[in-house]
């Protein structure tokens, strides 16, 4: 064994030859970078560590002694950064500050961070990572479904341990993390990758027919909520979109709404976020920070762009929608003129009394006691938005144009992370498809490419009023 020394920050370790390995293939070199761990070296000496065949493999000699030379050159330009991390926790500080900085929302940050501090650290975060392996997930993952669940912040706890799906999204982190630490060469293979994971079965969501939402527009005395209600099921919204739209993203002119051209511009959602987060994060993409009711809150309202450019939408509104936007502001023009300054005027549309942003916990209370006052079925007011996309299907008879792209219930449902559909819209009411090259659908744990009607040129003609509902359908998805 041949062994080349670096300067004292790391060592590279020369090659080695098999006779075994020698007889059947060329001569291979076994290089490598690592810290200086002269204390626990086994042979007790500044810069050396043995090398092993799990280390980097360079194919060539030229190969192997050009890497050398460039870690010397980075190590005169004083820019050579050596992997320090030993144990899990040490990888994960260095995970967040890196990665999850850089790529998590103010909600992912706060829900990954807390699934770090309860669940990960202090089950395995001592644990070296040379003894982190497949069969030692297998059995942290096994040892979290005994594990008691915290207390939430805000409301009470579902279960007394941890659920499958709480598994399932700790394994998501630690996978993402130990990915990140095979491209930093901290480690040369994910020990999530084939894992075993405990079960998750999803409850099926119910979603309200057409006759009981209208019924419940017919008892429903609040306006805010009626509101509410009306553009969730009309525009397919979120209630952070709806919460966040500002008067200036709605045109209700009467040119607009005799036309059938009134619309609203999604661009921006209301949040609430911690405060210690939202210092971390630098403000990433937040618009307006909305005052605190009082300085003892730890948290605050925003306003910020949603996380992808996709979210970005221009949604055509019903003419009975548009009456009803029109009359809601003449209301709040009203409002702003007999208050004069006690009225605080973000120019939001759902706004509360005082002009102050409203809070979603509040649109869902009184649409939790409106189902409970009137024996409705009960749902979640997110479900307003499957509701839409389902009814939308069945009205405009677009589920053809699912079924020309292999688009199922089940894939509707999933996350269009791995799908993308462009669908450009015309004034003589047709789409037209265009299906990037990256088109993938996961299906049974593969990805499996899709080589299906990729001509842009290619289009589906449908009537006009059904090209618009296509449209918005296809992109809330």
């Amino acid at each position: 064994m041949q062994v080349l020394h670096l300067p004292s920050a790391a060592v590279f370790v020369g090659f080695g030859k098999s006779r075994r390995r020698h007889l059947i293939n060329p001569v291979k070199f076994y290089p490598r970078v690592v810290p200086d761990l002269s204390e626990n070296s086994r042979w007790k000496q500044p810069g050396i560590l043995l090398c092993t065949r799990a280390s980097l493999k360079y194919s060539t000699k030229a190969e192997a002694f050009n890497r050398k030379k460039e870690i010397e050159y980075k190590e005169n330009l004083g820019v050579l950064v050596v992997p320090a991390c030993s144990t899990l926790n040490d990888l994960l500080r260095e995970y967040v500050a890196l990665y999850g900085k850089e790529k998590w929302a103010f909600s992912t940050y706060s829900a990954n961070t807390a699934l770090i501090e309860h669940y990960v650290s202090p089950l395995l975060g001592n644990m070296k990572l040379k003894e982190i392996n497949t069969r030692v997930m297998e059995k942290y993952y096994q040892r979290l479904l005994k594990t008691p669940s915290v207390e939430p912040t805000i409301g009470k706890k579902r279960n007394e341990f941890l659920s499958p799906s709480t598994v399932k999204s700790i394994h998501k982190l630690l996978h993402s993390c130990f990915e990140q630490a095979v491209k930093w060469e901290v480690i040369e293979k994910n020990p999530c990758t084939y894992a075993t994971l405990p079960k998750v079965t999803y409850a099926k969501r119910e979603i309200w027919t057409a006759d009981v939402l209208f019924h419940a527009m017919e008892v429903c005395d609040d306006e805010r909520l009626k509101l509410s209600i009306n553009l969730s099921f009309a525009c397919s919204v979120r209630i952070g979109e709806l919460l966040g739209l500002t008067w200036d993203c709605v045109d209700i002119s009467p040119e607009s709404i005799e036309a059938g051209t009134a619309y609203i511009y999604i661009n921006k959602e209301l949040q609430r976020v911690n405060r210690n987060v939202l210092e971390k994060l630098d403000k990433k993409d937040v618009i307006t920070i909305f005052p605190a009711i009082t300085s003892k809150t730890t948290t605050l309202q925003v306003l910020k762009a949603p996380k992808t450019q996709t979210s970005n939408r221009k949604i055509f509104l019903p003419k009975t929608v548009a009456e009803m936007l029109t009359e809601w502001k003449s209301k709040q023009d009203a409002a702003k003129e007999m208050l004069g300054s006690e009225y605080q005027d973000f120019n939001l549309v759902i706004a509360g009394p005082l002009g102050m942003p409203t809070e979603a916990a509040t649109i869902t209370a009184a649409f939790r006691k409106l189902i409970e006052e009137n024996d409705l079925p009960p749902v979640v007011f997110h479900s307003l938005r499957h509701s839409s996309i389902t009814y939308k299907l069945k009205l405009n008879g677009t589920a053809a144009i699912l079924r020309q792209y292999r688009v199922t219930p089940a894939t509707r449902r999933r996350k269009w992370s791995q799908t993308s559909i462009r669908i450009s819209s015309t004034r003589t009411g047709s789409i037209t498809p265009s299906c990037s090259s990256r088109l993938f659908m996961k299906r049974k744990g593969s990805r499996m490419k899709n080589r299906r009607d990729r001509n842009p040129r290619r289009q589906t003609n449908l009537l006009p009023g059904q090209a618009r509902t296509a449209l918005l359908m296809l992109r809330h998805l």
